[in-house]
């Protein structure tokens, strides 16, 4: 509806970081568990089972990601 112009009208308000606040309140907590998995399966915490492929997107992307940072 406004086009390039949205910029605009983010000048009196922000209307996007209370909506993107909610999304990572519920995406944090799962990330989180996730990255954690990985981890404890890195230092040989976690039994064997888990040494399986990815069961999720998630846990592919970490998988992919974490050696890289």
């Amino acid at each position: 509806m406004f086009g390039t112009e949205w910029r605009l009208l983010e000048f009196t308000k922000d209307k996007v970081t209370p909506l993107r606040n909610i999304i990572d309140d519920f995406a944090r907590p799962v990330m989180d568990r996730v990255i954690g998995e990985w981890a404890a399966q890195k230092k040989g915490l976690e039994k064997e089972k888990n040494a399986e492929e990815p069961r999720t997107l998630l846990e592919h992307l970490v998988n992919q990601t974490q050696g890289v940072l």
